[in-house]
């Protein structure tokens, strides 16, 4: 069966805490993730400021400005639509890629 044809519902039965055990809890694994999430957000005040990794304070030159600015040539589209997976998540027009992989065969990208 294939996975876009599986309609089953994903659940999370068991977690592994941060303290090495094990849960079944449905309260605690709710909890657990919650933090783990909120976490993920937060700055961390235990690295200092000069270790971090700073940008590039030299800018970008000219030329590199204009490979930034121009239009993508068509080969290098093609290879980009390619390399999608073509049942992955739509893009901002709300086509997925096989669309697109679809029209590229038939002549019309």
């Amino acid at each position: 069966m294939k996975a876009t044809k599986r309609k089953r519902k994903n659940e999370i039965r068991s977690l592994h805490l941060p303290d090495g055990s094990w849960t079944t809890n449905q309260t605690k694994i709710a909890d657990t993730i919650l933090v783990h999430f909120q976490s993920l957000f937060c700055t961390d005040d235990s690295i200092p400021a000069d270790q971090t990794l700073i940008a590039d304070c030299n800018g970008i030159t000219e030329e590199e400005n204009m490979e930034i600015g121009r239009e993508p040539k068509e080969e290098e589209i093609k290879h980009i639509v390619m390399w999608f997976g073509p049942l992955k998540a739509s893009g901002p027009d709300g086509y997925p890629a096989i669309k697109i992989l679809g029209c590229s065969r038939q002549g019309h990208l």
